[in-house]
């Protein structure tokens, strides 16, 4: 009998600490969420405006601006073909959401989003990969997906960093 109590004990134990870590992270969660959203909203349009490297690699994760060290050409050509989507008249409808995982090197926090933009020439969904440094949210994929590029007779979607597969592929 004793044993039973003791293993019903547990059981009720284990589901407590289950409940409250489901409600941590729950209510984290959130935080998180707004947290990288904001991000998203408010430094994203200044890039999309100005199309300067110099304020994305503000933005950028230090992966990304050691990438671009090592062929500083590629950031300006890829905005330069950016910027012939025109100049941006808005930023809106941002969605996204986060995950938070863990290993033996700690906990790794990143979060994708997407976001329509109206640019003079045509539209584009603009797709933006981020990861949490020292609380600081940071640029770790940037994807412009446009119309307007495969009427201009060139790829009809474009991104950075370069990498064997685009955001959202699998």
């Amino acid at each position: 009998m004793k044993k039973l109590v003791n293993i019903v004990s547990y059981l009720l134990l284990g589901s407590l600490l289950l409940i409250a870590c489901l409600f941590y992270v729950s209510y984290h969660g959130n935080e998180i969420d707004e947290s990288a959203r904001g991000f998203v909203v408010g430094k994203v349009p200044p890039i999309l405006k100005t199309w300067s490297g110099a304020v994305f690699l503000q933005q950028a994760s230090p992966q990304v601006v050691d990438m671009l060290s090592k062929n500083p050409d590629q950031l300006k050509t890829l905005f330069d073909k950016f910027s012939t989507l025109g100049e941006l008249q808005s930023f809106s409808d941002v969605k996204g959401n986060h995950a938070v995982n863990y290993s033996f090197t700690g906990m790794l926090v990143t979060a994708r989003y997407t976001g329509q933009a109206k640019f003079k020439n045509g539209a584009a969904v603009v797709k933006i990969a981020l990861v949490e440094l020292d609380g600081e949210w940071k640029i770790s994929d940037f994807y412009i997906e446009s119309p307007y590029f495969q009427r201009q007779n060139a790829a009809d979607s474009a991104y950075l960093p370069a990498q064997p597969k685009p955001f959202g592929s699998s």
